[in-house]
């Protein structure tokens, strides 16, 4: 197996018009509320406030292993082999800042941040950026349909950490959770001075950058 390293940003992964596509013999989605806590605060705990202005920084998300081939082959479904329960609670972040930012009128941004969960292919025919044999077909219509058309009950263990995960982040991507959590590292007079907006694009632009 020849096996290559590259550096590669989420943006870099999940804007590249792949599919990962996560294996059925690979274990199901099962982050617990400590593990994605954790994401969510480091994620917010790496932004920065300067000058009134707020925005993300360095971070290394850890090492995920893929077979495929992103730069010198045309192969357009890459198998995720380490790396699966970080992209599945990406995506279900993704998916609530998209609705957030719907909640607050921002539809071109909630259109954009979601070209990272459904993208098209050279036809124009829509594919899920992340696809799973063993969460289908509650992960498609909860979190990759964007209008959640088809309503969906979350049934087996991996169906409830999905939407567990989900109501997590939906609930701390309120303007008063946010602030909440930045306060702990900058001070509440350059905190408060933030629109919510411009927090959750940082938070959209610490996801994407890291590495």
């Amino acid at each position: 197996m020849n096996i290559k390293p590259y550096d590669k940003t989420i943006r870099d992964l999940l804007g590249s018009k792949r599919q990962f596509l996560i294996p059925r013999f690979q274990r199901e989605y099962s982050w617990e509320k400590k593990n994605y806590r954790e994401f969510f605060e480091d994620m917010m705990g790496n932004l920065t406030i300067t000058d009134g202005k707020i925005s993300a920084s360095q971070y290394f998300l850890g090492t995920m292993l893929f077979i495929g081939n992103f730069t010198e082959g045309t192969d357009q479904v890459i198998q995720v082999v380490d790396g699966q329960q970080r992209l599945t609670t990406i995506t279900i972040l993704f998916s609530a800042l998209s609705d957030r930012f719907t909640d607050l009128g921002e539809k071109t941004l909630s259109r954009q941040i979601f070209t990272y969960i459904m993208t098209e292919d050279d036809d124009g025919n829509e594919v899920r950026v992340l696809k799973s044999k063993t969460n289908y077909p509650f992960f498609a219509y909860f979190i990759q349909d964007k209008e959640k058309s088809v309503k969906q009950e979350a049934i087996t263990e991996e169906e409830r950490c999905i939407k567990e995960a989900y109501d997590y982040f939906f609930a701390q991507l309120k303007p008063d959770k946010l602030k909440q959590i930045l306060k702990r590292k900058h001070s509440t007079e350059s905190v408060d001075g933030l629109s919510e907006v411009d927090i959750l694009k940082a938070l959209r632009d610490q996801v994407l950058n890291s590495t």
